[in-house]
């Protein structure tokens, strides 16, 4: 008799069902024992309109999210993520539509249009309109494996000979960011903005760029502007696969630039501004709130709008008692709207901190000081975590609590710790963000986007 012929010898289905956790644990197992990195939740495509890039990445429960040029979420249906895995692994459409027939047993005309729909809905979001299909998602209802940017801190150093102060957090070295860069990616973290300090200081700028472009991460750069008027700079920082600047001009008058920000060149800021402009760089220019900064904001963002600067935000600069009060920031946005006229989009994100204090390095058994609610607005802990120069792990750029280090801690002791658990939980109903729910999240907005996130099919 052949195995075929004795009902005994047939594949029990529930038995395999059941053992297959098992085995899902043994090859688990065996990967740990071999040191083997886990693979990245992620993948990465140029965007279907060829201008800017998408990041997929599988979540839990047969989910996905779909981030759309670094600033719109679209929350993906276990069907929408089976159209798109294959798309972002490079299959062709007739490929695709063969496993969806298999799998759906559905006809290959309905499956057809559904791809075509899906496709056509994405383009849409890349290019700022709301999808055709779909419902629309609040932008932090659904709490992801991981956040979607991180902060790269990989300088405190604001100037070529400064000394930084006894007990600062060391710098890691190149090898060391780019060993973190594939602890980031692997963890499932889209998109990257290196920050300091200076970060330009960093003779090896280039390089950290070049690994997290190559990953396939969008790279950004919050800069001065001062060195982004060299060409040759420039054109490296491009060419390593740099997506996007950000500069910091905290008024049209030099005197008050110089006083509020501590960069005495302010027509070096302004000449790397209208570089970038002339060669087409993406380029976002933030201008820092203070009570000297708030007078001249619409000259400010008037002489932005005449060089052609089209993605302008208004932050409070974090400088602890002296912070300017929320009125007086509501009020400067208002004002800066008012003198866009609608020639520019002006987004409001959260407090941007000036020096953030310096730390001890973080050790095994640091001492986490516990986090309110309020320490943890405007995303930080949430859609954002920070990176400091030596690897530690924060919720924003000024919070004291240490998750853990990038380079010697787990992610789900970073991620999970429960210092965050129920702080994003609460964030998730929406009680704390207005401000969030009117950007759709603490992206940074590249490409017109839309205000809040959107699901498909």
């Amino acid at each position: 008799m052949t195995r075929g012929e004795d009902p005994e010898l047939q594949p029990k289905r529930k038995v395999l069902q059941l053992a297959t956790p098992i085995a899902k644990a043994y090859v688990e197992r065996e990967r740990r024992k071999r040191h083997e990195p886990e693979p990245s939740p992620l993948l990465s495509r140029e965007a279907f309109s060829g201008q800017g890039c998408l990041h997929l990445r599988e979540e839990e429960n047969d989910k996905g999210i779909l981030v759309v040029n670094g600033s719109v979420i679209v929350h993906l249906n276990p069907t929408s993520l089976f159209y798109l895995l294959p798309m972002f692994q490079g299959d062709d459409d007739e490929k695709i539509l063969r496993k969806v027939t298999r799998t759906f047993k559905v006809r290959t005309a309905i499956a057809r249009q559904d791809l075509a729909d899906l496709k056509a809905d994405i383009e849409r979001i890349e290019q700022g309109l709301a999808p055709m299909r779909g419902t629309r998602v609040e932008p932090l209802s659904v709490s992801g494996i991981g956040p979607f940017r991180a902060d790269l801190t990989i300088t405190y150093r604001c100037r070529p000979s400064e000394v930084l102060p006894h007990g600062s957090p060391r710098e890691l070295t190149v090898d060391e960011w780019i060993k973190a860069l594939d602890n980031l990616w692997n963890f499932g973290v889209p998109h990257v903005c290196i920050t300091g300090g200076e970060p330009t200081l960093r003779e090896d700028l280039v390089d950290i760029i070049e690994h997290a472009s190559a990953l396939g991460m969008m790279v950004g750069l919050l800069t001065d502007g001062e060195r982004l008027s060299s060409n040759a700079f420039r054109g490296r920082l491009m060419d390593a696969g740099l997506s996007y600047v950000q500069v910091s001009l905290a008024s049209d008058d030099a005197t008050i630039h110089a006083k509020v920000l501590g960069t005495p060149d302010h027509a070096k800021t302004v000449n790397g501004i209208e570089h970038c402009l002339k060669d087409s760089t993406p380029v976002l220019v933030n201008i820092p709130i203070t009570k000297e900064s708030e007078y001249s904001v619409e000259g400010t963002v008037e002489r932005l709008v005449m060089m052609g600067v089209r993605f302008i935000t208004v932050n409070a600069l974090d400088l602890g008692d002296q912070t300017a009060p929320e009125w007086l920031v509501a009020k400067a946005l208002e004002r800066a709207r008012k003198a866009a006229r609608g020639r520019a989009r002006i987004f409001y994100f959260g407090p941007v901190c000036g020096k953030a204090p310096f730390r001890q390095a973080p050790g095994e058994t640091e001492i986490i000081s516990e986090l309110a609610l309020g320490d943890l607005e405007w995303g930080a802990g949430l859609v954002s975590l920070h990176l400091h120069s030596d690897g530690a792990v924060t919720a924003g750029r000024a919070h004291g609590a240490v998750l853990g280090n990038v380079l010697t801690h787990s992610w789900n002791m970073i991620w999970y710790h429960s210092l965050l658990k129920e702080v994003r939980a609460k964030q998730a109903e929406g009680r704390r963000w207005t401000a969030l729910q009117e950007l759709g999240f603490t992206g940074y907005p590249l490409f017109p986007g839309l205000k809040a996130s959107e699901g498909t099919k």
